[in-house]
């Protein structure tokens, strides 16, 4: 069962668009506060196997707040081993990266057959849709910025390259970054919208650079060009989702571009644009399958709402994305 900010957690709010949510161990009974930690973690991040090496009490909070599309967590807590294996991401299909600033204690971060140690003012990408696992030996803060992977990933040259590194501190690209890490934190830094969407897209595309990943075949004009055509090609996607007869053909011809160049914007995506489109209907239909306003609303009815023609199609894809039925998955509680 999701956590829920009035059950879980306190929210303060600190005027116009910003708002932290608090969660906590404190008031939890003492044999109860790990197992809560376990689905405090596992609702702000991603499905998460937290482990540590004695019984009894506990300590750990979690307060965040969101800036545009990231989200920005500080985390305090004590020493314990996290880890996202094969089993947890077939669990949870969240696709993110992690950036994590190391503010107190040491770090250990395993990924892709790399491990790096974060002391204080050390900071890393993982990636969740590979395993990885973090360890901490003793109580540690950190502040994780959460990147959706589509904004970051096309935006990188050799993704796989820069997870479980950490900048290199010879110059003055890893202290700016690091001014970007902790101006992110203030959560009213920026007040008007518009500002705080120009703050985000600045620093996505600073990142690639601050961890020193070097263009190997492609210009940077190429790359800026691509990553604003897929931004373009994705929005037409997502206006045009419920037409049954969304095509690559549709979105070239809005696009002036051809078919084979539509397809030819997602092979740094990790994607392609059949996945795209099935994954966004998939995730609309299950949103309004949990919503009750559309407890009246047969299940059928959301499919073919979204863009479905075929229920068998839709009943089997949503079932290997969410591991359950539609049936299933909208009277969950």
């Amino acid at each position: 069962m999701g956590l829920t900010i009035t059950t879980f957690g306190s929210v303060i709010n600190t005027g116009y668009r910003y708002m932290n949510k608090l969660w906590t161990t404190q008031q939890q009974p003492e044999k109860e506060q790990f197992d809560y930690w376990r689905e405090i973690i596992c609702d702000t991040y991603t499905d998460l196997s937290p482990k540590r090496d004695c019984n009894g009490s506990f300590m750990g909070s979690i307060e965040c707040h969101e800036q545009a599309d990231l989200s920005i967590s500080c985390i305090s807590s004590e020493a314990q081993t996290v880890s996202r294996g094969k089993r947890e991401i077939s669990r949870s299909s969240s696709e993110l990266y992690f950036l994590l600033l190391q503010q107190k204690g040491v770090g250990i971060v395993n990924q892709d057959n790399r491990q790096v140690e974060l002391r204080v003012g050390d900071y890393t990408l993982v990636d969740t849709t590979r395993p990885y696992r973090l360890s901490f030996a003793d109580d540690f803060e950190q502040i994780c910025i959460q990147i959706p992977r589509s904004s970051l990933y096309p935006r990188m040259y050799d993704p796989q390259s820069i997870t479980a590194v950490k900048p290199s501190t010879a110059k003055g690209l890893y202290q700016l970054g690091l001014n970007y890490i902790q101006a992110l934190k203030i959560h009213d830094l920026v007040s008007h919208p518009a500002n705080v969407e120009r703050l985000v897209q600045n620093f996505l595309g600073f990142l690639p650079i601050v961890f020193n990943e070097v263009p190997q075949r492609k210009t940077i004009e190429e790359l800026r060009s691509k990553s604003i055509q897929l931004d373009i090609l994705c929005c037409f996607i997502e206006k045009n989702l419920a037409l049954p007869d969304l095509s690559p053909a549709m979105a070239a011809e809005y696009m002036d571009v051809s078919v084979r160049y539509v397809h030819k914007l997602f092979e740094n995506c990790d994607s392609s644009f059949g996945r795209t489109i099935l994954k966004l209907r998939l995730e609309k239909c299950a949103e309004e399958l949990k919503n009750p306003s559309y407890n009246t609303v047969s299940i059928s009815e959301i499919a073919y709402q979204w863009g479905f023609n075929d229920l068998s199609h839709f009943g089997r894809n949503f079932k290997k994305l969410y591991e359950q039925t539609p049936r299933d998955w909208r009277h969950q509680t």
